[in-house]
């Protein structure tokens, strides 16, 4: 397959000119109807977000007032404080938003340094992310990997290789459940989404902000790694306006033999033609230099409860051998000793670009064109036996909306959003994880001796032609593949309000799926030696929403979505045509159905916000061999946010999910975590079982399901933040997440366990402020499952100590 682009480039480029035509011809202020001015935004307040779903634009948003009295725009953090754009497509207060979902603002993200998917949980429920071999660039919502939107459109999905970057973000969404109808059907994370809210260029005047973080500095493993963000932007004339962000770091990673540097460019203008058109563009440029963090091999649940690994040389026996009793002895290990050779490395590069055009056609209507394009690769070596290369990975979507003026129909009030999407991914990665030996390694010996010990370099012996030290998994995979999407979407969204408390929100889409794969060329075999498939589908996708307005500062809501998703690699993405053309079929409409009913309400004056949603949601989730698997998750999220003045916020959120997981079998690289271990090793109470590791099993349940191993049933978290006179202040908080199985068996399992995060800082200057950062106040030894559906009875991630960092900002 070849990249040919040239007529899609176009498809998406002529909405963009007909919105710019219609603007023109719109009405300006001279001419608008009756002698009226049609009013202008002039962008956001400094320090502010614009509302979720877009950058600023010229949109007069017309709302309730929810007003904090002495707080400062950008020091709020009431989700009643911005409209949400992120679930259906039109800004609407949260109250009004059918929907459980969790505003953050700038304020939140800055204060608690977010970096990775694994920040996400603290601020929402129902969320929480394992370490994803400690590269954790997805959230995992609902017990299920989710996806990440920024402004309204879906970035390409990466499980564990692409971190994503927060340099050009300003707020973000977090949304529990499928997309609407204007946003579509995730991909390969249905669980949910986050939607990041870009940096938006400043109208009123020129700010600077140079920031500077030190650190972490831990117990027995301190580094450096300093990190500078310079971020400026403000007017070129009454109508253009700028923001250019840039982050560089550099330095060591907290585990041992691991990298974390960034080099980091992003700039967005606002260019305000007339009174009736807003063009927003951003794009950002980066490289990440890091490593994938195996965490600790030969785990034992009394590793994970006590500390004590089983260490001792590997000798002779089926697979990669077992370690016999006469060679194994009991040590403790430092949190900071991973699995990570010398010589691994993980590097991987992202370009980013979007242009969102909203045109101003009077009568509360208007037209709104966006265009998104995306190109990155990655490549990752992990010396214990795993390899990656994906040299084609690039997408663009554009979207055309029309926001239609207010209508009359059988006596009821109406408004809609319809249009039209398109989308094309390209996709050529290549894995190889055909020879894993976790267990083979012992964590007390030299680095050096932490990799694969055996030729050639690549377990499958099946290398990528002209790179190769990268492998490629000598069968039918979907995480190997050189595959295209075409995805053409009609949608119509309708409000309808039939008394002054109850409205509805009804959706339909239609997107048409065209996808092939096949297996890309390597040595010796040709391209479509292992597989080649091809395909489309019709998918309808089904939206209900009913509200109820108990009063004007609450709500009760019940919505229904049925919708039809695309699932492929669980690492990459793309599609799954590794079995034939039906695996292909089945893989372009995963079905993933959602019910949820909820209640918001402001109080006391719109500073308290209180939310709670019940809710059923079902879907696929691919694995890396064989079919999807299905997904079942109920449960109930709870979440309040304080702040009656600018001394005090306080936000808490609580959730009880139970999550499983159906299937006919479910692929796992060992099936025992004894599998290793001599029978004369007395392992948990029990013997070995000799059979050596890794011996790719698939355990079957006898009840048909698993407890949705990696997803705690109960989450909770809580964090206070109080400002002195004297302008001292800390915030601290606890983070709890219950019990969870660390393998499909259940056999190992993470305990209860709470971190507690905190910070000092001193903000008693306009021109400068400090903060000293702390996680993991309590020393505690936490834990959390890497790849616990494939690699649960291999390998466990340990948690950093108490680890400390300081940031100065100063303001130009």
């Amino acid at each position: 397959m070849t990249r040919t682009t040239d007529t899609y480039t176009l498809l998406m480029l002529f909405p963009l000119t007909a919105v710019l035509a219609v603007a023109q011809g719109a009405p300006s202020d001279e001419t608008a109807p009756s002698g009226q001015t049609v009013p202008v935004d002039q962008g956001p307040p400094p320090d502010t977000a614009a509302p979720a779903g877009r950058p600023a634009s010229a949109d007069v948003i017309e709302m309730e007032k929810f007003e904090v009295n002495d707080v400062p725009l950008d020091e709020q953090i009431l989700p009643t404080v911005r409209p949400i754009g992120s679930v259906l497509g039109d800004d609407r207060n949260i109250i009004d938003t059918p929907r459980s979902v969790s505003s953050v603002n700038k304020a939140w993200m800055d204060e608690r340094r977010v970096t990775n998917a694994m920040d996400f949980g603290q601020f929402s429920p129902g969320v929480y992310s394992s370490a994803q071999y400690g590269v954790p660039a997805t959230p995992q919502i609902r017990g299920d990997l989710g996806e990440l939107y920024i402004n309204g459109q879906r970035i390409k999905y990466s499980r564990n290789s692409v971190l994503p970057s927060f340099n050009g973000v300003e707020a973000m969404d977090i949304i529990k459940g499928p997309g609407s109808a204007v946003y579509g059907p995730q991909g390969q994370g249905p669980g949910g989404y986050v939607n990041l809210v870009s940096k938006a260029p400043y109208f009123d005047a020129q700010h600077t902000t140079l920031t500077t973080t030190l650190g972490y500095w831990t117990s027995g493993r301190s580094y450096f790694n300093p990190e500078v963000q310079l971020d400026t932007g403000g007017p070129l004339g009454d109508k253009l306006a700028y923001r250019v962000s840039y982050l560089s770091r550099y330095g060591d990673g907290y585990y041992l033999n691991t990298d974390n540097e960034t080099q980091d460019i992003y700039a967005a203008l606002t260019w305000k033609p007339t009174d009736r058109l807003t063009i927003d563009w951003w794009g950002q440029y980066y490289k990440n230099d890091f490593n994938e963090i195996a965490g600790m091999n030969r785990v034992t649940q009394d590793l994970i409860d006590n500390g004590n690994y089983i260490a001792g040389p590997v000798t002779g026996g089926p697979w990669f051998g077992v370690l016999e009793g006469a060679n194994a002895h009991t040590v403790k290990l430092h949190p900071w000793q991973a699995l990570v050779s010398p010589d691994d490395y993980n590097e991987s590069r992202r370009f980013q670009t979007q242009l969102i055009a909203t045109a101003d056609l009077g009568d509360d209507s208007k037209l709104v064109n966006r265009s998104y394009y995306e190109d990155r690769t990655s490549e990752k070596v992990s010396g214990y036996g795993y390899t990656e290369y994906v040299p084609t990975d690039y997408s663009f979507s554009n979207r055309t909306e029309w926001h239609t003026p207010g209508f009359t129909l059988f006596g009821t009030e109406n408004k809609a959003i319809t249009g039209v999407e398109f989308r094309y991914e390209r996709l050529v990665s290549f894995q190889d994880f055909s020879q894993e030996p976790f267990f083979y390694y012992d964590l007390t010996q030299d680095p050096d001796t932490w990799a694969y010990p055996f030729t050639p370099p690549t377990g499958g012996g099946t290398p990528v032609p002209g790179h190769e030290k990268f492998g490629y998994n000598p069968w039918a995979g979907n995480g190997t593949q050189d595959s295209i999407i075409r995805d053409l979407a009609v949608f119509y969204q309708q409000d309808t309000r039939y008394t002054d408390e109850l409205s509805s929100v009804l959706g339909i889409r239609l997107d048409h799926i065209w996808a092939a794969a096949n297996s890309p060329k390597v040595i010796p075999s040709t391209d479509g030696a292992y597989y080649r498939s091809s395909g489309d589908e019709d998918n309808i996708s089904y939206f209900a929403s009913l509200i109820y307005k108990l009063t004007p500062n609450s709500s009760v809501y019940v919505t229904y979505n049925q919708v039809n998703a695309i699932t492929g690699s669980a690492n990459f993405g793309g599609v799954d045509g590794s079995a034939g053309d039906e695996r292909l079929s089945d893989s372009l409409q995963a079905e993933s159905v959602l019910y949820e009913a909820g209640y918001k309400t402001s109080l006391f004056n719109n500073t308290l916000y209180l939310s709670a949603a019940v809710f059923k949601q079902t879907r696929m989730r691919p694995q890396l061999v064989g079919p999807a698997a299905k997904i079942r998750d109920y449960g109930l999220e709870l979440e309040a946010v304080y702040q009656p003045n600018r001394k005090l916020t306080v936000n808490a959120n609580l959730t009880w999910q139970d999550a499983r997981q159906y299937g006919s079998g479910f692929y796992q690289q060992t099936g025992d975590y004894r599998d290793g271990y001599a029978p004369d090793i007395i392992v948990d109470g029990q013997p070995g079982t000799g059979v050596g590791s890794p011996n790719y099993a698939t355990y079957v349940s006898p009840k048909g399901f698993i407890e949705a191993p990696g997803v705690p049933s109960v989450m909770a978290n809580l964090f206070v933040q109080y400002e002195f006179d004297n302008h001292f202040g800390f915030g601290i908080g606890p983070q709890f997440q219950s019990r969870m199985n660390a393998n499909a068996q259940g056999t190992l399992h993470i305990p209860n366990q709470v971190q507690v995060n905190g910070y000092v800082f001193y903000r008693g200057s306009k021109r400068w402020d400090v903060q000293v950062n702390v996680n993991n106040l309590l020393n505690d030894d936490l834990y959390d499952p890497i790849d616990v559906g494939f690699a649960g009875n291999d390998v466990v991630y340990h948690r950093p100590g108490l680890s400390t960092s300081i940031t100065f900002r100063i303001h130009l």
